[in-house]
């Protein structure tokens, strides 16, 4: 599939970047005191397929693989659970020259409750017990369950806010709602003005 060993190497870069620079938010300032997550997530109400959005523009779905790609649009994301107990990371994109496909791995931060995940994309088991690549994947506000036991929409950020994501169950998600988890990453310290629309 066309650029999708490049995106694949975008995700094992940009966490091993990250690790050595100055903590600072999407705008560029250090958070002011710690960021809180969710107090637990249940998993079964989590799993399954989540549309983007909203998201702060990053490197790995913004930069272009091959001039004229464009950016990353009607982003999805597929969790499910393997017999390891790891969660099973499916994320695909589209680009003016087509689909992008990124495949990971994550598994629960011991005592977070599971609102901690640490996510590997390099696809290399030895990597991925050693951490190396790893990026941190924090689930900051929950929406309320649906009558199929599923979380309606989910804010999804990091603990140096320089990465956010809305994502919801559908491919739009009512203004209200977004309103929701925009004011709840403002509170948080995140720049609601950062969050953009990636759809077609």
């Amino acid at each position: 599939m066309r650029g999708a060993k490049m995106m694949r190497l975008f995700y094992l870069i940009i966490p091993l970047v990250l690790f050595f620079v100055t903590p600072k938010n999407a705008s560029g300032v250090e958070p002011s005191s710690p960021v809180i997550t969710v107090y637990s997530v249940d998993l079964d109400s989590y799993l399954g397929r989540w549309y983007e959005v909203r998201r702060i523009e990053n490197d790995f779905q913004d930069n272009e693989p091959s001039a004229g790609d464009g950016p990353c649009f009607n982003t999805t994301a597929d969790y499910s659970l393997l017999p390891s107990g790891k969660i099973n990371v499916i994320n695909t994109c589209y680009r003016t020259s087509g689909p992008e496909v990124a495949v990971a791995k994550a598994h629960s931060v011991s005592g977070s409750n599971n609102a901690k995940l640490k996510v590997n994309f390099t696809g290399i088991p030895i990597l991925e017990w050693l951490g190396i690549g790893s990026g941190d994947y924090w689930i900051l506000a929950l929406g309320e369950k649906s009558v199929e036991n599923l979380y309606s929409w989910v804010l999804v950020g990091a603990p140096k806010l320089d990465y956010g994501w809305i994502l919801s169950r559908t491919p739009d998600l009512s203004e209200a709602e977004i309103d929701l988890a925009l004011s709840k990453a403002e509170t948080l310290g995140y720049d609601r003005d950062l969050f953009k629309k990636f759809q077609r």
